[in-house]
């Protein structure tokens, strides 16, 4: 397996948020992504999980939480604050 790239990341990103399948936010949602995933790497976990793996999918939770609250989404952000800082732990 390889390293999921940016654009599987966002798809996925679309998948868990409230956002579904539209094209409407998705150069939005590139940017969002891409600066969570710096946010991660600033913070001692970088990209380097396979793509569909049980370590990407606590990468992508902790993905979905930054993007939720740059969006400023109307979900339950406290919950998804605590599996965030679970998971970045457990990926250090």
């Amino acid at each position: 397996m390889a390293v999921a790239t940016i654009s599987q990341i966002t798809s996925d990103v679309k998948q868990v948020l409230p956002i579904y399948n539209t094209t409407l936010y998705d150069t939005e949602l590139s940017m969002l992504v891409q600066g969570a995933m710096h946010k991660l790497e600033n913070e001692g976990v970088k990209n380097i999980f396979d793509y569909q793996t049980p370590a990407y999918y606590d990468y992508l939770t902790c993905i979905r939480y930054q993007v939720a609250c740059d969006m400023d989404l109307d979900i339950d952000i406290e919950r998804l604050k605590a599996q965030y800082i679970t998971r970045v732990n457990t990926l250090r």
